[in-house]
């Protein structure tokens, strides 16, 4: 829309052409970096607090010196607009924030079928519980979960049992969250 004031024309300058899908893929980028940044704040966050339980042990040290690293990352996230392919290589994937590379896959138009798919197991296999009232669910899902964690070479260790839901199996209060995540990374893309 044009105003006149005084003479003078303001109006929507044109945009050269690519501009508006440019500063579009940007925007998507962007959002992904906050989701980022708020993510691993709060793995900074547990970090912090359980190198401060006991302070001279092994594990303590490790969540001290992770705490300081995912710093860093905070701060670069925090200041600047960061490249998706810096941000899935050295945030998104060391940290296991699985979402979050699919996310950045999405808006990279990456179709690696294969990546994609691995990265989905993990997603969920994160929410189901490591322990089940019978051996089949939970040794076929310890299973899948080992699988998807060889397909996607994760460079950190985790402790057995980490990044498992509570409960067991058959309560089935893992279904709520694998639903609300499958449904928030739908939601990002």
């Amino acid at each position: 829309v044009a105003a006149s004031a005084g003479g003078a024309s303001f109006g929507s300058p044109a945009l050269p052409p690519g501009k508006l899908e440019s500063l579009t893929d940007m925007l998507e980028v962007a959002e992904v970096q906050q989701a980022l940044l708020a993510e691993l704040s709060v793995v900074k966050e547990n970090a912090k607090a359980a190198g401060g339980v006991r302070e001279g042990n092994e594990r303590a040290d490790r969540a001290l010196r992770l705490a300081s690293e995912l710093e860093q990352h905070l701060h670069r996230l925090g200041n600047k607009l960061v490249v998706a392919n810096d941000m899935y290589n050295d945030m998104a994937f060391p940290f296991q924030r699985w979402d979050i590379c699919l996310r950045l896959l999405h808006v990279c138009n990456a179709h690696d079928k294969d990546l994609v798919e691995a990265l989905w197991l993990a997603l969920m296999l994160r929410d189901v519980p490591a322990t089940a009232e019978r051996d089949t669910p939970q040794s076929y899902f310890a299973v899948r979960k080992q699988e998807a964690n060889n397909k996607l070479r994760v460079r950190f260790a985790t402790e057995q049992g980490a990044g498992f839901g509570q409960g067991t199996f058959e309560e089935g209060l893992w279904l709520t969250k694998l639903r609300e995540t499958v449904v928030s990374v739908r939601n990002g893309c």
